[in-house]
């Protein structure tokens, strides 16, 4: 149909996807790395909450972004039918 709709993706989800997707490798290389069963149960549970935190935060972001889907669409529909664009007294009763 010709319309270039971008897709429904922000910066915040795109930050979202590259944490859940990178956070195993993280945890691995965070266990390996550090040697001692204590300070690595610490810092495995700072990485576990501040990761929690950001992915959190940013799904709150994202879902706060508005999209509207097939906006050419209504467009094209409203240009077609100007008649629509009238809007109704707000005590009309009609079904």
């Amino acid at each position: 149909m010709g319309y270039d709709t971008p897709m429904a993706i922000s910066n915040y989800l795109g930050v979202f996807l590259v944490i859940l997707i990178t956070y195993p490798f993280v945890l691995v290389t965070v266990n390996i790395a550090v040697y001692s069963p204590k300070k690595r149960k610490r810092v495995t549970k700072w990485l576990n909450i501040i990761s929690a935190t950001v992915a959190l935060i940013l799904m709150a972001l994202h879902m706060q972004t508005e999209v509207i889907y097939g906006k050419e669409l209504i467009e094209k529909y409203y240009r077609d039918n100007p008649q629509a664009m009238q809007t109704q007294p707000e005590n009309s009763t009609t079904l």
